[in-house]
């Protein structure tokens, strides 16, 4: 049966990606102090030698918050054959679980979790108009997921916003609105099963967490698109 070599380049390739990704969004996640050793060892060594020559570019975002992942880049040299395809491809899968188990514990370590519509309510309610249940600094998602999902595995998001507000509460709250995102204005006009994730933080450090966050849901998926200040990667199911 002949090879398609094309066909096994770009597996290699998309192989090389997802692994490049998995170990971006784990040193994402422990740099946002979530503990993910139990599932980054072994991504990290696969990220390093994957894919002849696969290379994943990291750059420093100081003040202790360590490397996150910048980029990836693939460069495939001479292949050896379906079979080192094929086995990129198993490595790529197990680096998918990976990511969704870093990513699950990001959302773990929200202060905060809530649908985004109670929260809303709970502010156009407020019998004070000073309100602000969330005044202060820090970052927040908004997340949407399928009707009817009201699991724990909060991993599953069909998209996502990353915000950040020295006031969070004015900013969450505007955008699900016209002026807001789009998409999270769709989800919530039309009655979208959409959470909220809070993690307050002090004002020096918004940018740089909200900059962790951007890397470490950076995919398809994530609604600030090219408004974010990151590159997304190219295969959608991220």
């Amino acid at each position: 049966m002949a090879v398609n070599l094309k066909n096994v380049k770009d597996t290699v390739n998309l192989a090389a990606e997802v692994l490049g990704a998995a170990a971006a969004v784990i040193e994402g996640a422990k740099q946002l102090g979530v503990d993910v050793d139990a599932v980054g060892g072994a991504v990290k060594d696969a990220a390093g030698g994957a894919a002849n020559g696969a290379r994943v570019v990291a750059d420093g975002i100081g003040k202790g918050f360590g490397a996150a992942a910048d980029g990836v880049g693939a460069a495939v040299g001479a292949l050896g054959g379906a079979a080192k395809a094929f086995q990129d491809s198993r490595e790529a899968a197990e680096a998918r679980k990976k990511i969704n188990a870093a990513r699950q514990s990001i959302f773990e370590g929200a202060s905060t979790v809530m649908p985004l519509h109670k929260f809303v309510c709970q502010q156009g309610k407020a019998a004070d108009a000073a309100f602000n249940g969330f005044d202060m600094p820090g970052c927040y998602l908004i997340a949407k997921y399928q009707k009817g999902d009201h699991d724990k595995n909060y991993s599953d998001y069909l998209g996502i916003f990353v915000g950040s507000s020295e006031h969070m509460s004015d900013d969450i709250v505007s955008i699900p609105t016209r002026l807001g995102d789009p998409d999270v204005y769709a989800d919530y006009k039309y009655h979208q099963n959409v959470m909220l994730f809070v993690f307050p933080c002090e004002l020096k450090d918004l940018d740089e967490r909200r900059e962790l966050l951007l890397r470490s849901f950076a995919g398809e998926r994530l609604y600030n698109g090219v408004r974010a200040s990151v590159g997304k990667v190219a295969d959608g199911s991220l």
